[in-house]
């Protein structure tokens, strides 16, 4: 089974810097070479499938590195895209300022080779990481969430069998408050406890004797 190849997309003002970048990475990963902030947020927006990371010069005319990996972020889609910043600036303000933003590393012109392919292959390993433990920990909370609604389902099937004129009650109640929420406008999570909340609108109905339930 193949491994698929990742993709680094390179921004530099410099058509040296990034075929120099190329060739230290082309046998390893899939390369985008882009010559400004301007153009790699323009090809970003436009793409389906993310580069898996990209790497920003900090010192560009026009739009410099800070100011495009900000404009990157902007899009929720390039939001989690690994972010690592060249320089050839030494001083630990500019390094800072970086890891600041939230970059995920700050490398060093001119460029080492082996250095470079490491780094970048140490943080996209770290990031697939991540996202694996996120994907499973989404997984179990999804599981969760299932068993939880089978409970309340199970309850309120309880509640409304305890008496003819009560069944479907709950599920009803529950339909009509989803749907005006709905209209309302409300976000997803607060729909999902109204329907809940309708479920067991009924529950107190549970302790209330069968006599008193059924009685003409």
């Amino acid at each position: 089974m193949k491994t698929l190849r990742k993709t680094v997309m390179a921004v530099d003002d410099s058509i040296t810097n990034l075929k120099y970048i190329e060739h230290i990475l082309k046998n390893g990963f899939n390369i985008i070479l882009k010559k400004s902030g301007s153009e790699a947020i323009e090809e970003l927006n436009r793409m389906r499938d993310k580069p898996d990371l990209i790497m920003l010069d900090v010192n560009m005319p026009g739009m410099d590195g800070f100011e495009t990996y900000k404009k990157i972020r902007e899009n929720n889609a390039n939001a989690r895209i690994p972010v690592v910043f060249l320089t050839g600036e030494t001083d630990s303000e500019t390094e800072e300022n970086g890891l600041e933003l939230g970059a995920d590393d700050f490398i060093i012109k001119p460029v080492d080779p082996i250095t470079l392919q490491y780094r970048i292959s140490r943080i996209l390993e770290y990031d697939a990481m991540k996202k694996s433990l996120e994907q499973k920990l989404l997984d179990k909370e999804i599981e969760s969430e299932k068993l939880m609604f089978q409970l309340i389902i199970t309850i309120s099937n309880t509640i409304d069998s305890r008496s003819g004129f009560m069944r479907y009650n709950s599920i009803l109640v529950a339909q009509y408050a989803e749907e005006v929420a709905k209209r309302l406008g409300m976000n997803s999570e607060d729909i999902r406890k109204i329907k809940y909340m309708g479920l067991l609108h009924d529950i107190g109905m549970i302790v209330v004797p069968t006599t008193i339930i059924s009685k003409p």
